[in-house]
């Protein structure tokens, strides 16, 4: 299968803003009609009443599009329907269009594996590593990208900027759904629920020598990452799409790139940073 966004990033879906009654279904339909193609979104949308009024709330249903090589599934009700919309019908990570064909991908903060779907089906010849410590989420995920095969690995845990004890946070974060878990370093009285990883040490196990996307959504905890010395594992990277959740992680973030080696671009809720080429400045 051929990179499907070669040369240019594909059109995203038209702006779905505040509607009501029969034009609010008309420009979704649309906008599903645009990304997914008219079949998956006619699919799509079916399956979306059915188990919204139908079927058992608890039941995960599968959802097609053409930007993913294998159907996905989702659980009704959660945050996974509006994520599935970002990274298939906003085709939010489309900007992204690196300058070399990326053949290992860090998916930071993965959730239930949609955006690691779109990268593998995006770059057909890249390995994707996803890291999502929530093990509702991580079970999702698995399940997501079982039919990657050997393309793809699953770490249950916590991106940090050092291997330390984490808990998953009681403390609703945003909106408290399913795609806001935080995790925090446990304290001396509590028990860890996990061993967290870093960024080198994921590098270390794949095997290997550059990291072509590093994406990172992981709840606030990009700013501890960014915020210790990056210097060993930055030069490895090259290209970041980066969700920073406050000022102070967007100015950790952009100081630990350096003034001159990224070209850096603002796309809603992303940030991406390409490598400049050599002798660019």
């Amino acid at each position: 299968m051929e990179p499907r966004f070669s040369g240019e990033a594909p059109r995203p879906a038209r702006y779905h803003g505040r509607m009501s009654g029969l034009g609010h279904h008309l420009r979704m339909l649309s906008d599903l009609a645009f990304s997914l193609g008219p079949a998956h979104a006619a699919r799509h949308k079916l399956q979306h009443a059915w188990h919204r009024v139908v079927a058992a709330p608890q039941e995960p249903y599968k959802l097609t599009t053409k930007e993913a090589a294998f159907p996905l599934w989702c659980r009704p009700g959660t945050s996974d329907e509006t994520v599935f919309w970002q990274v298939f019908v906003d085709l939010q990570y489309a900007p992204l269009i690196p300058r070399r064909t990326p053949h290992f991908i860090l998916d930071c903060g993965a959730n239930v594996g949609y955006t690691s779907s779109y990268f593998l089906t995006r770059f057909p010849t890249a390995r994707v590593f996803a890291v999502e410590p929530d093990p509702g989420n991580a079970a999702l995920l698995r399940r997501n990208l079982a039919p990657y095969g050997r393309r793809s690995a699953v770490f249950e845990t916590g991106v940090w900027s050092r291997p330390v004890g984490l808990v998953m946070s009681s403390t609703p974060f945003r909106d408290g759904g399913e795609w806001a878990r935080q995790v925090r370093e446990a304290r001396a009285d509590e028990t860890p629920q996990m061993l967290a990883t870093d960024i080198p040490s994921l590098i270390e196990a794949s095997g290997e020598p550059r990291v072509g996307i590093l994406k990172m959504d992981i709840e606030g905890a990009e700013t501890e990452v960014f915020s210790a010395d990056c210097s060993g594992w930055i030069p490895r990277v090259d290209a970041f799409v980066v969700e920073v959740h406050d000022d102070t992680a967007a100015r950790t973030f952009e100081a630990a790139l350096g003034p001159s080696d990224f070209d850096i671009s603002h796309h809603g809720e992303v940030t991406v940073a390409i490598r400049r080429r050599r002798g660019r400045r």
